[in-house]
C-alpha cells in the first residue's frame, strides 16, 4: 500500500488541471439545487415511512433503533458508492471543458438519482441470490443481521481505502467479494447442510460478467475510436460530408437515405430497445416479428410506420452528421486547448454520454443497496415490508388462479409413491442448495404452493396476513419462486411450453409480493448516491483524466470510453447482472488511449490492476471477519 500511496498521491493544491479549474468555479447554484433536492426527498421519505409503519403495533423500541442503525450503514454504502463509483462519469465533461465542475457533479448526481427512480429491482435481488440461503430466511435473526452489517461495512471500508489513493475500484466487485466472505464464513461457522454457504453458480455467472466487461470495454472503445476516425477524418469521408451537405434535401438523397437508415433502423430499434432499456418486452423476442411480416408479404402498419420515422430521424442525424464533419472534424480528435468549451455539437456529445453514464450507473450500482435495504426492512419491521401491501385484490385472485394452474403442473411430475418429509419448506430449499431432483421434492414444492394459495385466499389481501404469519408467508413463497426458477433453468423436470408458461406465470404472481421495492427507498438511495458524487469525487476524477494515458484526453476519446460505458452498463441492467461501471469506464479510456497510440501510464494502470485483484480476497477476508465478531456478539 505505500507504493500505491506514492504513485496515485493526488497532486497538492494548484497542482493539477482540476484544481485549477475549480479556483474558477461558483458552487452555489449547485448547492441550492442540491438543498431543494435534499429537502424534497426527505419530506417524501418521512411521509411514506410514517404510512407504512402506521399500522405497526410498537411492542420495542429495539428493531426500531436496529432499523435505524442499518439503514445507516446502507445508505453509508451507496454515498461512499457515488463518489467511488460516479464519479469516473464527469472525468470527461471536466477534463474537456464541456462543463463547469461543480455544474458536472451536481448534474451527474441528479442523473443518478433518475436512473434509481426508474430502476427495475432486477440487479437488486440478483444480488441477493449470491446470499446463502440459510440468512437469507433468517434475516429477521442475529445471524441474517451479522450477515447484512459485515458485507456493507466491509464494503464501505474497502470503498474508502482505495478512494483514499485515488484508486479506480469497483464497488459492484467488493460487494460480490464481501458476499462471498460471508458465505464462505457461515459454511465454516454452520453445519454442512447445503444452504450455509455461497451460490457458487450465481457466483461465477456474476464474476464472468464483472471479467468480460472490462474486456468489453478496452476493445469496443479502442474500435469505435478507430472507426470515428474513419468515417470523420479520411478524405472520402470529408468529400461524402461536402456532397451531402449541399444535396440532401433533394429527393434523390433525401428518399435513399430514409431507406437505407430506416429499414435496418427499425430492425435495430425493435431489438436493441428491449434489450438496452427493458421497454417493449422480452429482449431479442421482438425481432422475429417483423421478418415474420416480411416473409409473408403483409407488412403491418405500425412496421412501415417505424421504419419511415426512424428512417426521417437518421436522414436528420446524418445531415447533423455531415455538418460536424466539415465543421468540427479535427477539432473532435484533439485535446482542449486552454479552458475553451468545445464546439457546441462536440459540448453536447460529452454531456449527453456523461448523463448517460450516470444514469446506467443509478439503474444499476444503485440497486446493490436497495436488495440489503429490503433484507433490512424485512427482518426489522416484516409486518410492514414482508409482503407487498400495495398488490391488489385483482392481483391476489391471479395468484389464486395461477397456483392452481402451477399446482397442476407440479403434480403431473411428481412420484407418486415417494414419502415426504415433515417439513415441505426444509425439503425444498435442499433442493435449492443442491440443485438435484430427489424423490420427494415435487411433492414438497406442491404442497408449499398449495398452502400459499390457501392462505391467501383466506386472507384475501397480503396486507390482512397476521403479523406473526408475514415473515412464515414470504419465506414460503421465495423458497417455492427459487424452486421453479431454479427447474425451468435446468430444464429438469421437461417441462411442455405451456407447462413452463403456467410455472413462469406463477413465478411471476409470487415475485409482486417479495420482489418489490418501496418508492421511499428508491429516493433515499438515489440521495445517497446523489450527495456521495457531489461530495467526494475529486481523487477519483483526477486519476481518470490525468493519470491513465501519457496525454490529455481527447473529446473523441472521452465520448467514446463514455458511449461504451452507457450501452454496456444499461445492457447489464436489462438482464438484471451486476456491473462495474468502475472496470468499464476506466478501460474504455486505456482502450482509447491504446488506440490512439497516446501511451498508458503503466504505474496507474498497474495500481489499478492490483486493486482489481486484491479487491475480492480483502473484501472477503473482511467481511468474513466481521461476520465472526457479529455472530460472536449476537450469541
Amino acid at each position: 500500500m505505500a507504493d500505491l500511496a506514492t504513485t496515485v498521491e493526488v497532486p497538492p493544491a494548484g497542482g493539477s488541471l482540476l484544481d485549477r479549474k475549480m479556483k474558477k468555479s461558483s458552487a452555489w447554484v449547485s448547492g441550492a439545487v442540491v438543498g431543494i433536492a435534499l429537502l424534497g426527498g426527505l419530506g417524501y421519505i418521512g411521509f411514506h415511512v410514517q404510512q407504512d409503519l402506521s399500522n405497526v403495533v410498537v411492542a420495542s423500541v429495539w428493531p426500531y433503533v436496529l432499523l435505524g442503525v442499518a439503514l445507516l450503514i446502507a445508505l453509508g454504502f451507496e454515498f461512499v458508492n457515488g463518489f467511488h463509483d460516479t464519479a469516473n462519469a464527469v472525468a470527461t465533461v471536466i477534463y474537456t471543458h464541456s462543463l463547469d465542475p461543480n455544474i458536472a457533479v451536481v448534474w451527474s448526481g441528479l442523473c443518478n438519482l433518475a436512473g434509481v427512480l426508474v430502476s427495475s429491482g432486477a440487479v437488486a435481488f440478483s444480488v441477493i441470490t449470491l446470499l446463502p440461503v440459510e440468512l437469507i430466511l433468517q434475516v429477521s435473526y442475529g445471524a441474517g443481521f451479522a450477515m447484512v452489517f459485515a458485507l456493507l461495512i466491509a464494503a464501505i471500508i474497502w470503498n474508502l481505502s482505495t478512494w483514499w489513493f485515488g484508486l479506480p475500484a469497483s464497488s459492484s466487485h467488493t460487494m460480490v467479494g464481501s458476499i462471498i466472505g460471508v458465505g464462505v464464513a457461515n459454511q465454516l461457522m454452520s453445519v454442512h447442510s447445503g444452504t450455509s454457504g455461497v451460490d457458487w453458480g450465481q457466483a461465477t455467472k456474476v464474476f464472468q460478467v464483472l471479467l468480460i466487461s472490462p474486456i468489453i470495454g478496452f476493445c469496443a472503445a479502442g474500435l469505435l475510436l478507430l472507426v470515428s476516425k474513419l468515417f470523420i477524418l479520411t478524405k472520402w469521408a470529408k468529400s461524402f460530408a461536402h456532397l451531402f451537405d449541399a444535396n440532401h434535401r433533394k429527393p434523390l438523397w433525401l428518399i435513399p437515405t430514409v431507406a437505407v437508415t430506416g429499414i435496418p433502423g427499425a430492425y435495430i430499434f425493435l431489438w436493441v430497445a428491449p434489450m438496452v432499456f427493458g421497454l417493449f418486452g422480452t429482449p431479442g423476442m421482438a425481432v422475429w416479428q417483423p421478418i415474420k411480416y416480411f416473409t409473408s408479404w403483409n407488412p403491418p402498419m405500425g412496421l412501415i410506420a417505424t421504419m419511415v420515422l426512424v428512417g426521417i430521424a437518421g436522414w436528420y442525424l446524418v445531415a447533423v452528421f455531415a455538418r460536424i464533419v466539415i465543421e468540427n472534424a479535427d477539432v473532435l480528435f484533439t485535446s482542449p486547448k486552454g479552458t475553451t468549451p468545445p464546439p457546441w455539437p462536440i459540448r453536447a456529445l460529452l454531456i449527453f454520454t456523461c448523463s448517460g453514464v450516470s444514469f446506467a450507473h443509478g439503474s444499476n450500482d444503485g440497486q446493490k443497496g436497495m436488495g440489503l435495504i429490503m433484507l433490512i426492512l424485512i427482518g426489522t419491521v416484516p409486518t410492514a415490508y414482508a409482503l407487498n401491501h400495495a398488490v391488489t385484490a385483482k392481483d391476489v385472485q391471479a395468484f389464486v388462479a395461477s397456483s392452481q394452474a402451477a399446482d397442476e403442473v407440479i403434480n403431473k411430475h411428481a412420484d407418486q409413491s415417494a414419502v415426504m418429509g415433515a417439513d415441505a419448506r426444509a425439503t425444498v430449499t435442499q433442493y435449492i442448495a443442491s440443485k438435484q431432483l430427489q424423490p420427494d421434492t415435487m411433492l414438497a414444492l406442491r404442497e408449499l404452493v398449495n398452502d400459499l394459495s390457501n392462505e391467501v385466499a383466506l386472507y384475501k389481501e397480503y396486507k390482512a396476513v397476521p403479523a406473526n404469519q408475514q415473515t412464515n408467508v414470504r419465506n414460503d413463497m421465495y423458497v417455492a419462486s427459487e424452486a421453479i426458477r431454479l427447474m425451468l433453468k435446468s430444464k429438469n423436470p421437461q417441462f411442455t411450453t405451456d407447462e413452463s408458461a403456467a410455472l413462469t406465470k406463477y413465478e411471476g404472481q409470487v415475485n409482486k409480493a417479495t420482489k418489490f421495492i418501496p418508492g421511499w427507498v428508491k429516493v433515499a438511495v438515489a440521495l445517497a448516491l446523489g450527495l456521495g458524487t457531489m461530495v467526494g469525487w475529486k481523487r477519483i476524477v483526477v486519476t481518470v483524466g490525468e493519470k491513465i494515458g501519457k496525454e490529455h484526453l481527447t473529446y473523441a476519446q472521452g465520448a467514446c470510453a463514455e458511449l461504451v460505458a452507457m450501452g454496456t452498463i444499461m445492457a447489464a441492467d436489462n438482464f438484471g447482472l451486476p456491473v462495474s461501471t468502475t472496470h468499464v469506464l476506466n478501460s474504455g479510456v486505456a482502450g482509447t488511449m491504446a488506440a490512439n497510440k497516446s501511451g498508458l501510464q503503466f504505474s496507474t494502470i498497474r495500481n489499478i490492476a492490483a486493486a482489481w485483484v486484491f479487491t475480492l480476497p480483502v473484501a472477503a477476508l473482511l467481511s468474513g471477519s466481521l461476520f465472526w465478531l457479529f455472530r460472536q456478539l449476537s450469541l
